[in-house]
């Protein structure tokens, strides 16, 4: 006898489903803590429910971020076929009832009756059973690439907030450095912030360290146009004092950052070693090291999705359908309704293979063309989620026939496609 546990996740106690393939409810529903004694509590019911049946029981919960990852982990671990579902499928069958009942136990039975709809239901049979958890390689990664992001954009609201201050006492400061938040930078500030260190000695000898490239020549350069901010500052500046603390703490926060994300992208660099789909994810102009290992955490096993499509809806980029009668909606935004992360990293990529390296050159020559063809006719903004579609379309050719990128003309493409055809004919 299969066993369908339905779980609704909270963050101190869970409530429990137990139904068989008939629908009928085993056990009552009941609470257990998500602590140990609590899930072998819920184990051990299980096993009495089962009646000494060896089936494969399936427990089926919604995707509630880090509360629900604990106890699909450690279910799984158990040797049930734990199945994780999107809220916006199990809120679906909520409304079968009329009468407009939400509470946890009402939640837990929805979830183990979402299943057994779902056998005679061919549409939510294949949502079902598209809820495949990610391999443990790529969880790990994904762990990794999350902080990552997260500390970066932390970093970002450090800079603005430093050069909010900075801007305020020395406003001619970004005559001397453009990249306010650069090494050199961060050291000359903390030299700003103790007048009495201000000398070229210690100056020569900061700046040295980290550019020792540079003769002193360029240093006496930029000592003099200090000394010029300086003055300036006196006569335009804030004579608020309290700023420069206010910039010490930034400087140091921004260094702390640095250095937590070193390690960080080390560590995925050493993680990524051994995931062919970071190599060939690499191969696609505009997706470098650190973005590379974030589409392949949030993608995991290619596998995963039976076409492009799926992909693409995964990532939230496919468009919303809006029709009734004779209305329909020409103009349609993206869902989102995919993983944000991902679609980030996206971003990120579409910017990188559209604009032009130091040398020149650009990194994606055809996307560039081909972006340039779609602004003529539509808003930038639109223009780059095409970007974003189309490579999207090149990952999933790339991971799923485990080959590197190669760059081809739309004029090649379509010769190999004829060629292709005629062979077929």
């Amino acid at each position: 006898m299969t066993l369908i546990i339905g779980v609704d996740v909270a963050k101190f106690f869970s409530s429990y489903t137990i139904l068989d393939s008939n629908g009928s409810c085993v056990i009552p529903t009941f609470d257990s803590n998500n602590d140990i004694k609590g899930l072998e509590d819920v184990l051990e019911k299980i096993k009495k429910a089962a009646n000494g049946s060896k089936d494969n029981h399936v427990l089926i919960m919604e995707s509630t971020g880090y509360f629900s990852n604990r106890l699909r982990d450690y279910f799984t671990s158990h040797e049930l076929n734990v199945l994780e579902i999107n809220p916006l499928i199990s809120n679906s069958i909520r409304n079968i009832s009329v009468r407009k009942v939400k509470n946890d136990h009402a939640d837990s039975y929805d979830l183990a009756n979402l299943y057994l709809t779902g056998k005679l239901n061919k549409l939510i049979q294949k949502k079902l059973t598209e809820c495949i958890p990610l391999s443990q390689d790529y969880m790990r990664l994904r762990v990794l690439t999350r902080a990552r992001q997260k500390l970066s954009k932390q970093r970002t609201t450090q800079v603005m907030q430093l050069v909010a201050d900075v801007e305020q006492v020395l406003p001619t400061y970004k005559k001397l450095f453009k990249d306010m938040a650069c090494k050199s930078s961060l050291a000359t500030l903390e030299l700003i912030c103790k007048p009495e260190m201000i000398t070229y000695d210690s100056f020569y000898s900061t700046l040295k360290v980290i550019t020792p490239c540079r003769g002193q020549a360029y240093f006496t350069k930029y000592y003099d146009k200090l000394i010029d901010i300086l003055d300036d500052a006196k006569i335009i500046g804030r004579k608020v004092e309290t700023f420069f603390i206010t910039i010490k703490i930034h400087v140091s926060l921004i260094l702390e950052y640095d250095k937590y994300l070193a390690q960080l992208e080390e560590q995925i660099h050493e993680l990524s070693q051994d995931l062919d789909s970071v190599r060939l994810l690499k191969s696609i102009p505009g997706i470098g090291g650190n973005i590379a290992p974030a589409i392949a955490s949030e993608i995991g096993d290619i596998s995963r999705f039976k076409n492009v499509k799926a992909l693409v809806a995964f990532c939230g980029l496919d468009p919303g359908v809006k029709q009734s009668g004779q209305y329909n909606r020409l103009h349609n935004k993206i869902s989102k309704r995919g993983a944000p992360e991902l679609r980030r990293a996206l971003y990120m990529a579409a910017m990188l293979s559209i604009t032009k390296m130091k040398n020149g050159h650009y990194r994606n020559k055809v996307l560039y063309d081909y972006y340039q063809e779609l602004i003529l006719k539509k808003p930038r903004k639109v223009a780059l989620g095409a970007i974003m579609h189309k490579l999207v379309r090149i990952i999933f050719s790339v991971l799923k026939n485990q080959q590197e990128f190669i760059m081809i003309t739309p004029e090649q493409q379509r010769k190999l496609y004829q060629n292709n055809l005629s062979i077929a004919i």
